[in-house]
This record gives structure tokens, C-alpha cells and sequence, in this order.
């Protein structure tokens, strides 16, 4: 029983000393917006506001360095369409809340900030949004609608994060108004058709340097975690049920531990999935992570570096790992790529590439259609292409469909200590010369280009006898890649 409900010397004295202390006392106007709204108005830096066990319709701000402390079960209802549900000034902190996030963005934070122990049901827009400064979170959740029975539903083929400004048709023949709100789940886009509006972003950070400790994203229509040009750290939690991208990392920088991508899935959208897809320079280090039961790619590296130990990569419909421009990128550790479509780790035109114990397996055979190549049929366990030099050490590669490795053979390859074993009518290690026109790898049987590799199992004969040429993904990005990189970030 809270404090406020006992009528006893003992309360009023507790209620006195929660004054001194700088926490407004509870009182029958307690869950009123106006007056917590009011008390952050007059509070100053390092003082305490705090919201009872009970819920609060509106928007908040709160002042530089000052604590919003949510009570009990205290919530907060975001039902302005345009409304942003907490805005943090430099410095300020926020936790203990449930918010329903109706409007534009559940949290903003412009500068330093910090947030723990939120859960956010996010209904559009953007769950968490930091421009700047330098963020802690911890204990939060950011669910929206989809999941992983939904997820293919046309709901999710064309959504928006908000209405937009009210405008006239510029077509014809309109079916709504543009800007209008038409339902709960639905708004009218600028062509005059109506569309989702959903949560398109979990997390979005631009110039900040953000620390993420115990954070799960979860049901977002687009994107789970947006990062542009910020040091992102996040030690535990996950990122799942997302229609698009789990991570999508511009530039700066990210340290990621203990971290799950999951289902994150392409829908009817015919986009095709990135479970974390980093670009623009991006330097990664990731430890524990797993990329795992995605539609199409796992994790995709353009134009960046990378340290990953421990990683694993499962059942994911296309690449596994996507290594593309790279000037340094390792794999280390009890690491594993299995399961996956096409190819389980293609690596292109990248320098200073270490593949140590890794664990290669059970790729599957697809036929795409890549880029201009049109339909290509592959279903390999690593695939060295373009101008390479990559070192492939203690590593195995195991019951993939086609072939175990194919290689663009350049001086630059090295091998140690590496098993392929194969069965059926499949090969283990074939190299070759690579065709840009053509999409493929001639394979030439007398090139020495293999020492530190052991053959096992149907691999040493079918090799001996491979000839012809063999589809090959030589092209350094996935398609549908710069869609999906090319978004404008949301301002608020």
C-alpha cells in the first residue's frame, strides 16, 4: 500500500522527509499531467520527480539534470499523433516507466542522457531516439506489433511512421486524404493510398556515443537499431521479429556482446532481410553474437572492419557472412556459419582477412536472380572472390550442397590446417579463375593454389574431375542493399 493511502503520524512524517529530500510528496493531484509537468518545470538539476503507481496521458519534458522517476506501475499514454512521449534535456534521466507510444517517438534525447527500466509499447514511429552527447540504457524493451506470426501479413508491404503534413491530392484519383489519420492502425500517404502506420524504427542514434546493457528490440516494421555516424555498446539483450533490418550501422563504430538477431524477415515487401548490415567505414567488434533464422542475409559487412569471436550464424535463407571492401575483418573463437542459403561466407575484394576456427556448414542450394546475371544457382560454404588476401586457418566446411570452397584463386589466399569434406555429387575445394561479365569461376584443376587443405570424404575424387564453369557471387554488394542503406534518419 502506497505511502499516500495510510493516514498516520508515521506517514506524515515520511511525506515530510520526502519533501526535504526533493521528492514531491503524493497527493490527490498527484496523477495529473499538469502537475508532474509542473514540478519538472520548477525542479533544478539533480533533483528527483517522480510519478506515482498510476497512468498519465500526454506528453512529458524534462529539464537538464533532472531525474523522472516512475513509481509502481506508472505509465504513460502518448496518443497525439505528433507528439514526442518524454524528451530528456542534456543530461536529464528517466526510468521506471511504462509508455504507450502513440505519437512520433516514445523517448528523445538531444545531448547526454540516461534511461533504465522502460518497457515501450511502441505503436508508430520511433521507440528511442539520441542525437549527441553520451547515452546509457539498461533494463529497457521496445516491442511494436509484428511478429513472427504476422510478419508476412500485407499489413507490413507499405507503412509509415507518421501522417505527415495535411496536403491536397496531386493525383487524379485519391483514395483518402493526404496527412489524414484514417484509423488506429492506418494513415493516408502523400499519393492519397492508404497505408500502415507503424513503428518503423526501435532505436535510433546519430552522432552519439550509446551504451545499451540488457535492451531487446522487438516487432518493428522496418529497422531495429539505426546507427549513424555513433560508438554503439550493447551488452545483452536481442533484436527480433523485425520486417527489413535488425541493425543497420553507418559509419562509427560498435561493440556488441551477448547479443541475439533473430527473425529478422523480407515479408512481401521484395526487399530482401539483414539481420546487421554495416556500412560507411563501419569498425565492428562483437563477442557471443548470434545472426540467426533470418529470410535472407545475416550479417553483411560493406566497406568496413571487423572482429568477431565467438559468432554464430544459423538458418538464414541467403549469406551468412558477407565480407565486401574490407581492410580487415576476423573471425575467431568457437565461431560457426550453418544453414545457410547460396553461400555460408563470401568474401570480395577484401584485404587482411583472417578466418580462424571457423566452422562452416550445411549450406543449401538456391537459385536468385543477382543482379545482371539473372538466375544463379549456388549453394557454397565459402566463396573467395575478386582481388583477395585472407587466411583461412583450423577451419572446417562441411555437407554444403555444391562445393565446400570456391575460390577466385590470387596470390593472396593462405591455408592452414583446413578439412573439406563432401558427399554425394558434391566437391570440396575448387579454384578457378573469376568472369565479371559472367557471374562465374572457371575451374582450372591444375592451378597449386590448395596446400594446407585436406580433402575427405567425395571431395577427393569429385575435384579431381571438376571442370566447367560454376556461378559465383562477384559482385561486392547484395542486392537490394543500397535501398535499404540509403534511408534519411528521422528528426526530431
Amino acid at each position: 500500500m502506497s505511502i499516500r493511502n495510510r493516514n498516520t503520524p508515521f506517514a506524515s512524517l515520511a511525506l515530510a522527509l520526502l519533501t526535504s529530500l526533493g521528492l514531491p510528496a503524493c497527493g490527490d493531484d498527484d496523477c495529473d499531467l499538469a502537475t508532474i509537468q509542473g514540478r519538472l518545470d520548477g525542479a533544478a538539476a539533480g533533483d528527483r520527480v517522480r510519478i506515482p503507481g498510476c497512468g498519465l496521458e500526454g506528453a512529458l519534458v524534462v529539464p537538464a539534470g533532472v531525474t523522472l522517476v516512475g513509481e509502481d506501475d506508472a505509465t504513460l499514454a502518448v496518443t497525439d499523433p505528433l507528439a514526442i512521449g518524454v524528451e530528456l534535456g542534456a543530461g536529464a534521466r528517466l526510468e521506471g516507466l511504462d509508455i504507450e507510444a502513440g505519437g512520433r517517438a516514445a523517448v528523445v534525447a538531444r545531448g547526454d542522457a540516461s534511461v533504465a527500466d522502460i518497457d515501450i509499447d511502441l505503436r508508430h514511429g520511433t521507440g528511442l531516439y539520441f542525437v549527441g552527447g553520451t547515452a546509457d540504457v539498461s533494463d529497457v524493451t521496445v516491442t511494436g506489433p509484428v511478429t513472427a506470426a504476422n510478419a508476412a501479413d500485407a499489413t507490413w508491404v507499405n507503412v509509415l511512421p507518421d501522417p505527415g503534413a495535411a496536403a491536397s491530392c496531386s493525383v487524379a484519383s485519391c483514395a483518402c486524404v493526404p496527412g489524414t489519420i484514417v484509423s488506429d492502425t492506418e494513415i493516408c500517404d502523400s499519393t492519397g493510398e492508404t497505408v500502415t502506420w507503424a513503428p518503423t524504427i526501435g532505436i535510433y542514434t546519430r552522432g552519439a556515443t550509446l551504451s545499451l546493457s540488457n535492451v531487446s528490440v522487438a516487432g518493428i516494421a522496418r529497422y531495429g537499431l539505426v546507427s549513424d555516424d555513433s560508438a554503439v555498446t550493447w551488452t545483452g539483450g536481442e533484436v527480433r521479429d523485425v520486417v527489413g533490418v535488425g541493425l543497420l550501422l553507418r559509419g562509427g563504430s560498435s561493440d556488441l556482446t551477448d547479443l541475439t538477431v533473430s527473425r529478422i524477415v523480407s515479408g512481401l515487401r521484395g526487399v530482401p532481410s539483414y539481420g546487421v548490415l554495416t556500412t560507411e567505414g563501419h569498425d565492428q567488434a562483437t563477442s557471443r553474437v548470434s545472426v540467426l533464422e533470418g529470410e535472407r542475409f545475416g550479417l553483411v559487412s560493406l566497406d568496413g572492419r571487423g572482429d568477431h569471436g565467438d559468432l554464430s550464424i544459423d538458418d538464414n535463407g541467403d549469406v551468412g557472412l558477407w565480407v565486401s571492401g574490407s581492410d580487415g575483418f576476423a573471425v575467431t573463437g568457437s565461431s560457426a556459419v550453418e544453414s545457410s542459403g547460396l553461400s555460408g561466407v563470401l568474401i570480395i575484394d577484401s584485404t587482411g582477412v583472417m578466418l580462424d576456427g571457423l566452422r562452416v556448414a550445411d549450406t543449401a542450394t538456391v537459385t536468385r536472380s543477382v543482379g545482371t546475371f539473372g538466375l544463379q544457382t549456388i549453394g557454397d560454404g565459402v566463396q573467395l572472390v575478386g582481388a583477395n588476401e585472407a587466411l583461412l586457418r583450423d577451419v572446417t566446411v562441411s555437407g554444403n550442397e555444391r562445393v565446400g570452397i570456391l575460390a577466385d584463386v590470387v596470390p593472396g589466399l593462405t591455408f592452414e590446417n583446413v578439412d573439406v569434406s563432401a558427399s554425394g555429387t558434391a566437391f570440396g575445394a575448387l579454384g578457378g579463375t573469376a568472369s565479371m561479365a559472367s557471374g562465374q569461376i572457371t575451374v582450372d584443376t591444375g592451378l597449386a593454389w590448395d596446400a594446407g587443405i585436406t580433402r575427405m570424404g567425395a571431395a577427393v575424387a569429385n575435384d579431381a574431375a571438376a571442370s566447367g564453369a560454376f556461378d559465383a557471387l562477384v559482385e561486392g554488394r547484395p542486392d537490394g542493399a543500397d535501398s535499404v542503406v540509403g534511408i534519411v534518419g528521422p528528426m526530431y
